[in-house]
């Protein structure tokens, strides 16, 4: 008995390869990593100095 997404045959790519190669995806990523980069950043700038 076999468990799991290939016991239904669904066809679907649940890591979305294609889509993650495409220049789009690229672009996603690229924005989502500045976004973090640009919190970390924020959030330890203001934080209090210590004495």
């Amino acid at each position: 008995m076999r468990f799991g997404i290939n016991q239904f045959e669904l066809n679907v790519d649940p890591f979305q390869a294609s889509w993650a190669e495409s220049t789009g995806g690229q672009i996603t990523g690229l924005i989502a990593f500045l976004l973090l980069f640009t919190y970390a950043f924020w959030d330890s700038m203001r934080a209090k100095k210590e004495d």
